[in-house]
């Protein structure tokens, strides 16, 4: 299935419900071009869709009250808080009945295991995976289908998709589990050579 992008909200109409709509708390992170920090300015699809919600309600909030934070922080907050909102997700079997959600907003990319292309790592099936160290963002999307299928141990997690690429160029992990199109946004971005990196392996399950 097509990976679905989601503006997800702890509960239905939170905005609405909410004793006070200006105590809500707005969270995303970084992961462009849905969401994404530009000359100190949080910025993306995602973030516009979100500005422009917050410009048809009754409220003072805006583009400078939303809260960019690590993934695993946004996702445990909104969690534990009903005055949470956390935008952009995918939309998976785990996670649908922990939230409320709207959306979709956009289809996303194939979520793949992307290796420097020279190391030249051939990947036929799940087994081979096991003998490599794979970086992840932690509870992202992709480190939940690696552990689904079993690869717990071969999982090194981060917060950060730039330290999993300085750790992926100075040989500490073997392969970045991510979404092909967003990483490629993030490797343009930082300076980084597309053509030297490569898709070995895509991780098909989708919601």
């Amino acid at each position: 299935m097509k990976k679905i992008i989601f503006i997800l909200f702890v509960l239905i109409n939170i905005f609405v419900y909410s004793d006070n709509i200006d105590d809500v708390v707005i969270m995303t992170e970084e992961y462009p071009p849905y969401n994404f920090i530009e000359n100190g300015k949080i910025v993306g699809i995602g973030t516009d869709l979100m500005v422009e919600m917050l410009k048809k309600m009754d409220t003072k909030l805006s583009r400078k009250d939303i809260k960019l934070y690590p993934w695993i922080r946004g996702y445990v907050l909104t969690q534990d808080n009903k005055n949470r909102v956390l935008f952009s997700m995918t939309r998976t079997a785990e996670r649908e009945k922990l939230f409320k959600w709207v959306g979709p907003i956009m289809k996303g990319s194939k979520n793949s295991l992307i290796a420097i292309k020279n190391k030249q790592l051939r990947i036929n099936s799940i087994e081979d995976l096991k003998k490599y160290r794979i970086a992840t963002i932690k509870e992202d999307e992709t480190e939940l289908l690696l552990k689904k299928k079993g690869l717990e141990k071969s999982i090194i997690p981060t917060v950060d998709i730039l330290v999993n690429l300085k750790n992926l160029e100075l040989g500490r992990v073997d392969m970045i589990a991510y979404g092909l199109d967003e990483i490629k946004w993030v490797m343009k971005k930082n300076g980084y050579d597309v053509n030297n990196y490569e898709s070995v392996f895509n991780l098909n399950e989708r919601w």
